[in-house]
Protein backbone atom coordinates (compact mmCIF):
# COMPACT_ATOMS: atom_id res chain seq x y z
CA UNK A 1 0.00 0.00 0.00
CA UNK A 2 2.26 3.05 1.11
CA UNK A 3 5.09 1.84 -0.31
CA UNK A 4 4.21 2.43 -3.72
CA UNK A 5 4.44 6.17 -2.41
CA UNK A 6 8.10 6.04 -2.43
CA UNK A 7 8.22 6.99 1.19
CA UNK A 8 10.64 4.87 3.99
CA UNK A 9 9.27 1.39 4.83
CA UNK A 10 10.56 1.97 8.32
CA UNK A 11 7.75 4.60 8.83
CA UNK A 12 4.43 3.05 7.41
CA UNK A 13 2.91 2.55 10.92
CA UNK A 14 3.40 6.98 10.85
CA UNK A 15 2.36 7.16 7.46
CA UNK A 16 -1.13 5.18 8.03
CA UNK A 17 -1.72 7.60 11.27
CA UNK A 18 -0.95 10.50 9.14
CA UNK A 19 -3.26 9.19 6.62
CA UNK A 20 -5.60 8.45 9.36
CA UNK A 21 -5.89 11.64 11.11
CA UNK A 22 -6.00 13.84 7.91
CA UNK A 23 -9.20 12.31 6.67
CA UNK A 24 -10.95 12.13 10.39
CA UNK A 25 -10.15 15.62 10.83
CA UNK A 26 -10.88 16.43 7.32
CA UNK A 27 -14.40 15.53 7.27
CA UNK A 28 -14.94 17.22 10.90
CA UNK A 29 -13.99 20.14 9.61
CA UNK A 30 -15.79 20.28 5.79
CA UNK A 31 -18.87 18.31 7.36
CA UNK A 32 -19.27 16.21 4.65
CA UNK A 33 -20.29 12.56 4.41
CA UNK A 34 -17.14 10.80 3.02
CA UNK A 35 -13.00 11.80 2.76
CA UNK A 36 -10.55 9.63 1.32
CA UNK A 37 -7.03 9.32 0.16
CA UNK A 38 -6.31 8.04 -3.26
CA UNK A 39 -2.94 6.53 -3.91
CA UNK A 40 -1.39 8.28 -6.88
CA UNK A 41 0.66 5.63 -8.09
CA UNK A 42 -0.90 3.75 -10.95
CA UNK A 43 -3.22 6.53 -12.13
CA UNK A 44 -6.10 6.68 -13.75
CA UNK A 45 -7.12 3.35 -11.62
CA UNK A 46 -6.20 4.06 -8.07
CA UNK A 47 -6.90 2.58 -4.87
CA UNK A 48 -8.71 3.66 -1.75
CA UNK A 49 -5.73 3.43 1.12
CA UNK A 50 -7.42 6.05 3.83
CA UNK A 51 -11.24 6.86 4.64
CA UNK A 52 -13.47 8.55 7.28
CA UNK A 53 -17.29 7.78 6.76
CA UNK A 54 -20.67 8.65 7.71
CA UNK A 55 -21.92 5.09 9.03
CA UNK A 56 -24.77 6.03 5.87
CA UNK A 57 -22.52 4.94 3.79
CA UNK A 58 -21.04 2.16 2.68
CA UNK A 59 -16.75 2.25 3.26
CA UNK A 60 -14.73 1.71 0.04
CA UNK A 61 -11.39 1.15 2.16
CA UNK A 62 -9.42 -0.91 -0.16
CA UNK A 63 -10.98 -0.39 -3.24
CA UNK A 64 -9.63 0.04 -6.41
CA UNK A 65 -11.26 2.79 -8.55
CA UNK A 66 -10.83 4.52 -11.45
CA UNK A 67 -11.88 8.11 -10.56
CA UNK A 68 -12.45 10.43 -13.84
CA UNK A 69 -11.15 13.38 -11.85
CA UNK A 70 -7.95 11.72 -12.28
CA UNK A 71 -7.92 11.76 -15.78
CA UNK A 72 -6.33 14.30 -18.46
CA UNK A 73 -6.51 18.05 -17.80
CA UNK A 74 -7.14 17.68 -14.29
CA UNK A 75 -3.97 15.86 -13.48
CA UNK A 76 -2.28 18.92 -15.22
CA UNK A 77 -4.09 21.16 -12.32
CA UNK A 78 -2.94 18.75 -9.32
CA UNK A 79 0.57 19.40 -10.88
CA UNK A 80 0.36 22.96 -9.58
CA UNK A 81 -1.33 22.63 -6.27
CA UNK A 82 -4.69 23.56 -7.50
CA UNK A 83 -7.81 21.86 -6.04
CA UNK A 84 -10.95 20.17 -8.18
CA UNK A 85 -14.47 20.69 -7.20
CA UNK A 86 -17.67 19.26 -8.60
CA UNK A 87 -20.84 20.72 -7.39
CA UNK A 88 -23.00 18.32 -9.32
CA UNK A 89 -21.43 15.19 -10.52
CA UNK A 90 -24.44 14.37 -12.66
CA UNK A 91 -24.30 18.52 -14.27
CA UNK A 92 -20.63 17.31 -16.07
CA UNK A 93 -20.50 15.81 -19.38
CA UNK A 94 -18.46 12.70 -18.17
CA UNK A 95 -19.87 9.53 -19.97
CA UNK A 96 -22.21 7.12 -18.64
CA UNK A 97 -19.85 4.75 -17.39
CA UNK A 98 -18.29 7.22 -15.35
CA UNK A 99 -20.71 8.72 -13.93
CA UNK A 100 -22.01 5.23 -13.31
CA UNK A 101 -18.94 4.32 -11.07
CA UNK A 102 -19.60 7.37 -9.30
CA UNK A 103 -23.21 7.26 -8.39
CA UNK A 104 -22.07 3.48 -7.05
CA UNK A 105 -20.00 5.27 -4.66
CA UNK A 106 -23.18 7.63 -3.81
CA UNK A 107 -21.24 10.72 -4.74
CA UNK A 108 -23.25 13.70 -5.62
CA UNK A 109 -20.63 16.24 -5.06
CA UNK A 110 -16.69 16.05 -4.75
CA UNK A 111 -13.65 18.06 -4.05
CA UNK A 112 -10.19 17.08 -4.57
CA UNK A 113 -6.69 18.65 -3.60
CA UNK A 114 -3.44 16.81 -4.12
CA UNK A 115 -1.04 15.62 -1.75
CA UNK A 116 2.81 15.84 -3.20
CA UNK A 117 6.40 16.44 -2.91
CA UNK A 118 7.90 18.83 -4.73
CA UNK A 119 5.98 18.30 -8.43
CA UNK A 120 5.73 14.27 -7.63
CA UNK A 121 1.72 13.30 -6.77
CA UNK A 122 1.94 11.08 -3.97
CA UNK A 123 -1.83 10.84 -3.12
CA UNK A 124 -5.00 12.97 -3.38
CA UNK A 125 -6.96 14.09 -0.66
CA UNK A 126 -10.71 13.69 -1.46
CA UNK A 127 -14.21 15.10 0.02
CA UNK A 128 -17.58 13.68 -1.42
CA UNK A 129 -20.80 14.59 -0.46
CA UNK A 130 -22.70 11.55 -0.50
CA UNK A 131 -26.35 12.99 0.55
CA UNK A 132 -26.96 16.18 -1.97
CA UNK A 133 -24.81 18.20 -4.62
CA UNK A 134 -24.02 21.21 -2.44
CA UNK A 135 -21.15 23.88 -3.96
CA UNK A 136 -18.10 23.64 -2.38
CA UNK A 137 -17.34 27.36 -0.97
CA UNK A 138 -14.05 29.04 -1.49
CA UNK A 139 -13.53 28.87 2.36
CA UNK A 140 -13.65 25.04 2.37
CA UNK A 141 -11.37 24.52 -0.37
CA UNK A 142 -8.78 26.11 0.91
CA UNK A 143 -9.19 23.84 4.04
CA UNK A 144 -8.72 20.81 1.88
CA UNK A 145 -5.95 22.32 0.05
CA UNK A 146 -4.62 23.29 3.39
CA UNK A 147 -5.23 19.72 4.48
CA UNK A 148 -3.71 18.43 1.89
CA UNK A 149 -0.32 20.74 1.89
CA UNK A 150 -0.26 19.93 5.78
CA UNK A 151 -0.05 16.12 5.11
CA UNK A 152 2.69 16.58 2.39
CA UNK A 153 4.66 18.22 5.06
CA UNK A 154 4.40 15.31 7.56
CA UNK A 155 4.93 12.72 4.78
CA UNK A 156 8.45 14.76 3.94
CA UNK A 157 9.59 14.67 7.76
Amino acid sequence: MTDSLGLKPNNYQNIEEIFKVTVQTTRTILKCDRVIIYDASDLPTTEVIAESVDSKYTSILGQTIRDPFLEGEYLELYCFGQAVTIDNVNATDFSKSQLDSLRQLNVKSLAIAPISLGKELLAFLVAHQCSKPQPWHPKAIELLREKANTTSFALSN
